[in-house]
Formats: structure tokens, C-alpha cells, sequence
């Protein structure tokens, strides 16, 4: 019996090394998939589009100044107006032909310290994914809602666009304040 135990045993661990093997093997592949690719020439290229690089100074999130192209739109807080460059996508398209019509008064509120809420009184196309947001960043909530933060979030939603030249602490402070109603214009 003993024997038989030793080779039951011999077995499982061969099994274990066996099975720990291949893990290695995957978490490898995996690791090593994620770097990104290079062309013939060595050149490592990006799967995504470039972004811009966030700096911190004091504190301070700078989010960087980009070229103000057709693809943007404005956002009146109060009697601060932001500037959006938007996003490559259907409903970001489909916002910026609306607002392209008229001008969109939303009524808004803050929700957790972090976003301002807007009610858009239309429904655009979504693309939600689980995103992780920042100060800055412009989405759309269950097609009808646009969330603009002036904090960090993770949900489902669809990226609109990015709110430029403001930092982190300008934005909550034009942001979190009591505006009831914000605006959502073409560029002027």
C-alpha cells in the first residue's frame, strides 16, 4: 500500500509541475502580447491612437493645450465656457451634428463629489464600455445623459470627448458648483 500511495502521490505532483507549466507558459505569451508590436524595421508602433501626456505640477493635473479642430464643441457652466475635442465615434458624431442644429440647454446636477450630470432630452447612439475616467473627460450615459467629471469614475460608458486647458482643480471648481443648467453649443 505504501508504494501505491507513493505513486498516486509521484503522480500528483508530476501533475502539479504539469499544470504549472503551462500557466508559466501563458503568462508569458500573454505578457509579452500585451507590449505592443513592431514593423520589419524595428520601430514599436501603438494599437491605439497617440494621446497626450498628463502632467502633474503642485498638485495640479494640466491637461494639454491640442489644436481646437472641426471635431470640437463648447461647454457653458455658468459663465465659464469649456473647450471638448471630441472623440472619433458614432456618438460623438451624433452629438455634434445635434448641437451643430441648435445649441442644447441640459438640466443638471453633481452626483458623488465627482461628475456633473446633464440631461440630454435626446438619444444618441452608445458604444458603453468599462472605462476608468478623469477630470476632464466628457461621456454619455445611457444614451440620453451627458456626464462631464471633475473627478474619477469607473462605469459603463461611451467616451464624447475631452475637456482642454483646464486642470483638475479648475474644472472642480467650475464644475461642482450649484449650476442648474449647462449648455452645449458649436464652437464660436
Amino acid at each position: 500500500m505504501n508504494n501505491a500511495l507513493k505513486r498516486d502521490d509521484l503522480k500528483m505532483i508530476i501533475n502539479n509541475k504539469y499544470i504549472l507549466a503551462v500557466l508559466s507558459v501563458l503568462i508569458i505569451l500573454f505578457t509579452v502580447g500585451c507590449k505592443g508590436s513592431t514593423t520589419d524595421n524595428g520601430i514599436e508602433t501603438k494599437a491605439e491612437t497617440e494621446t497626450k501626456e498628463i502632467t502633474m505640477t503642485e498638485n495640479k493635473t494640466v491637461i494639454p493645450t491640442t489644436e481646437f479642430a472641426e471635431s470640437s464643441i463648447q461647454i457653458q457652466v455658468g459663465n465659464d465656457t469649456l473647450n471638448i475635442i471630441l472623440e472619433d465615434n458614432e456618438s460623438a458624431n451624433a452629438l455634434k451634428k445635434l448641437v451643430s442644429e441648435k445649441k442644447i440647454v441640459m438640466s443638471a446636477s453633481n452626483y458623488g463629489g465627482f461628475e456633473k450630470v446633464c440631461t440630454l432630452g435626446a438619444t444618441l447612439p452608445k458604444n458603453d464600455a468599462y472605462i476608468t475616467t478623469s477630470a476632464g473627460d466628457v461621456c454619455l450615459y445611457n444614451g440620453d445623459k451627458i456626464v462631464i467629471f471633475y473627478g474619477s469614475n469607473s462605469w459603463e460608458y461611451t467616451k464624447l470627448g475631452r475637456i482642454q486647458n483646464k486642470t483638475a482643480d479648475e474644472l472642480s471648481e467650475i464644475l461642482s458648483g450649484n449650476d442648474t443648467e449647462v449648455i452645449l453649443k458649436s464652437v464660436e
